[in-house]
């Protein structure tokens, strides 16, 4: 009697087929669980992507608050998705990179997002970043202010002055005065004379305001006699403007503004001596380039602003 297996029934498999299917059934096993533990560990950035495309794709302003919000929340993991809208081609999303990158820590939030978009072609675009550099209070972005502050591109050197009104240390008083001194381009001087009367504003109240290691009066009576001629509004104007056209939008109403035309010439003395007119409650007027008696205007300039400081009382209040 024959002792191969019946003519219908299976053959036995043998160990060898067996342990191939085990193997494979552990292998997709072991891929499923290195493919979940993936999702858990990048869902950050995996939303991270889904917030930045829905950005990109909505201008409601709630919609794009709420993604901001979202991006912001989860910390360095939204890199990659942040760095996407800095590089796209439209100027309204690139903007909205300075919002969404706060939640990145000061390093790469600077070198990837806000130094890029401060050499944009886009002027506020640029003035927006220098604000945003400035107001992150970051020593490194200082200093990366004063050094592009000199840059000949007259669109970066005028951001890289207006940020440097908000940022209050004597390195930026001094980087300020040089730039009326030495820079090439009579817009970037007279944006650096705008900046530069923001740190004056404060010696109204307090002698001792911060001051650097050159005299900011006797640079800002210098820039009287700068002929040196510009057409476009400076940081300050271009802001008033901003928020006089909100509240027309908003409001209906009409506001009245004494800014200059973005197309009528300008000189750098003429925004000095607006400046120590404001500063000093007398009409200063620009002086020519040799006038003789330059220290005697600073020290008329400092009494004047000395005068109307507030007494401090010199006996206390009676009961």
């Amino acid at each position: 009697m024959s002792d191969s297996p019946p003519p219908h029934s299976p053959a036995p498999k043998s160990s060898i087929q067996s342990s191939g299917y085990s193997a494979r059934f552990y292998l997709i096993l072991a891929a499923m669980v290195v493919a979940f533990l993936v999702v858990v560990l990048q869902r950050n950035s995996i939303r991270a992507r889904y917030w930045a495309y829905q950005l990109k794709q909505t201008d409601d302003f709630a919609e794009q608050a709420y993604y901001i919000a979202c991006l912001a929340s989860i910390g360095d993991a939204a890199t990659e998705s942040v760095e996407s809208l800095v590089w796209d081609s439209r100027n309204e999303v690139r903007m909205l990179a300075i919002p969404a990158s706060q939640g990145l820590t000061p390093r790469i939030r600077h070198e990837l997002v806000l130094y890029a978009l401060i050499l944009d072609d886009d002027e506020e675009l640029q003035a927006s970043a220098a604000t945003a550099i400035a107001l992150s209070h970051w020593k490194p972005g200082e200093q990366f202010l004063i050094a592009i502050s000199q840059s000949p591109s007259e669109s970066t050197a005028c951001a890289a002055a207006g940020g440097l009104s908000r940022i209050d240390s004597a390195a930026a008083v001094d980087a300020l005065c040089s730039i009326i001194q030495t820079h090439k381009s009579p817009k970037v001087r007279a944006q650096a004379v705008e900046s530069l009367a923001g740190h004056l504003q404060p010696s109204l109240v307090n002698r001792d305001a911060m001051t650097g290691k050159l005299d900011p009066i006797s640079v800002m009576v210098q820039a009287l006699g700068d002929s040196g001629e510009f057409t476009g509004k400076l940081a300050a104007e271009r802001e008033i403007e901003t928020v006089s056209s909100a509240v027309t939008a908003r409001k209906g109403l009409r506001v009245a503004t004494s800014a200059p035309s973005a197309s009528a010439a300008r000189t750098v003395a003429s925004v000095a001596a607006g400046v120590l007119t404001d500063l000093t409650g007398e009409t200063i007027e620009p002086i020519p380039a040799d006038f003789a008696a330059p220290s005697r205007l600073v020290e008329r300039c400092k009494s004047l602003i000395a005068q109307r400081r507030p007494r401090l009382p010199t006996t206390l209040p009676g009961p």
